[in-house]
């Protein structure tokens, strides 16, 4: 989901006020990132995701010993605990 997603989603259960405070900016600049009006929009597209997107992050385990599989076993049981 992309970040306007994210705001489009936001905007059904919350104002435009209240999703302004939360990330800190005017509810101006969220109309002109609604509209895609708002120049250079990369660092508010990131605020966004940052605050409302998931952040879930994969890391790569090599597998080419029985140590790389006893690491993935623990991995799996860190991600259950974290449910």
């Amino acid at each position: 989901m992309d970040a306007l997603e994210l705001l489009k989603d936001q905007l059904e259960s919350k104002s435009l006020g209240k999703i302004a405070k939360e990330l800190d900016v005017s509810k101006t600049s969220l109309c002109l990132i609604r509209s895609k009006k708002y120049p250079n929009p990369q660092k508010m597209y990131k605020r966004i995701m940052d605050m409302y997107g998931s952040s879930q992050e994969i890391i790569g385990i090599s597998v080419d010993s029985k140590d790389g599989i006893e690491d993935i076993v623990n991995m799996v049981k860190e991600i259950e605990c974290m449910r």
